[in-house]
């Protein structure tokens, strides 16, 4: 190691800044377009919209929609509790000869899974039993169940 000659001089610091390279679609610009894909003039108003036939499909009507979220969102009941009132609206009903709006609780939730908006998936994961249990802990406490969810927002 020779100690009379200087260390090499430091790299050249320069301020470039890496280069960004933006590829876009040659179709999918973002530009306000008809249903057939034709550009609109740039202060055109968007189209009207048609109503659809039903807005609260996949629920027979607002009657079905609302119930499903009162019971299952707005007051989160159990599905006893979900049944008993599905009960309670068909005894109400049959005096007119009309049935209630689900026979029963198992119809409305799959009227719910089968709203079309959104992407959450469906989710599952085992309950572990607590460590440690005394010997008289309950028989339910000892067991692994699968608890099945969806978050209301897909991370």
């Amino acid at each position: 190691m020779d100690i009379s000659s200087p260390p090499p001089p430091p790299s050249p610091v320069t301020d470039e800044i890496p280069r960004v390279q933006r590829t876009f679609h040659p179709y999918m610009t973002g530009k306000p377009c008809d249903v057939y894909g034709n550009d609109l003039p740039a202060d055109a108003p968007p189209p009207p919209r048609s109503p659809p036939d039903n807005p609260y499909e996949p629920f027979a009507g607002e009657v079905e929609f609302r119930l499903a979220d009162f019971t299952f969102r707005k007051a989160a009941l159990s599905e006893g509790k979900t049944k008993e009132l599905l009960e309670i609206f068909q005894l109400s009903m049959e005096s007119t000869g009309h049935e209630g709006p689900f026979k029963n609780p198992e119809a409305m939730y799959t009227s719910i899974d089968d709203i079309p908006h959104g992407s959450a998936p469906w989710k599952c994961f085992l309950s572990e039993p607590p460590p440690n249990l005394p010997a008289d802990a309950p028989a339910w406490l000892e067991q692994t169940y699968e608890i099945w969810y969806r978050t209301q927002i897909p991370l």
